[in-house]
């Protein structure tokens, strides 16, 4: 995925993989002997044969499950209680929101992964939502210019490989005014 950052570490007896920003996608064949285990900061998703999509955003994380079961762990939990774990199938989503952790059921997890063709699948998320979105995409920074706005629902299947006719898109289809404040900013209004 774009602007993502991980590394990597292999041995005899695990598969390590830290994502350390953007998303991932991740097909694990089965090996009980080297399991792999993908860490996002206070979270680690052990995984034997599953495939799923990771997405992570400052202390956030999504984690959808597009084969197999994927349980969700908690790092680092207080000796005071155990830690915090939950399981995901397919077509299912974890969602870990700082500390927060649940499970999202019967979701699209082919939207997760639509960034593999080329586009971003939006079912009725806040017009807020969508410039972040489509930020990891472009050097473009996109303000959305009427709070007003925040109540805006949007749906639709955009191509990544053109973010300005995207926005264009939204302008018009929204009736908004797009104004470019300079070369790299954009803003709705």
């Amino acid at each position: 995925n774009t602007d993502s950052q991980d590394s990597v570490r292999f041995d005899d007896g695990a598969r390590d993989l830290q994502l350390n920003r953007g998303g991932a996608d991740f097909e694990v064949a089965r090996d009980p002997d080297r399991p792999v285990s993908v860490v996002k900061g206070s979270v680690s998703v052990p995984a034997i044969g599953t495939a799923f999509n990771m997405h992570r955003s400052d202390d956030d994380a999504t984690v959808t499950v597009t084969h197999g079961v994927v349980r969700v762990e908690e790092r680092d939990a207080p000796s005071t209680r155990p830690a915090r774990a939950q399981v995901a199938r397919a077509n299912e989503a974890i969602e870990v929101r700082g500390l927060q952790m649940h499970t999202l059921r019967d979701i699209n997890a082919d939207h997760a992964v639509a960034w593999q063709r080329g586009e971003l699948i939006a079912t009725e998320i806040p017009l807020l939502e969508l410039p972040h979105d489509l930020e990891r995409y472009s050097d473009t920074t996109v303000l959305v210019g009427d709070t007003a706005l925040a109540t805006t629902t949007v749906s639709g299947v955009f191509r990544l490989e053109d973010p300005q006719a995207t926005l264009k898109a939204l302008a018009v289809s929204l009736d908004l005014e797009l104004t470019y404040i300079d070369t790299r900013t954009a803003r709705l209004i």
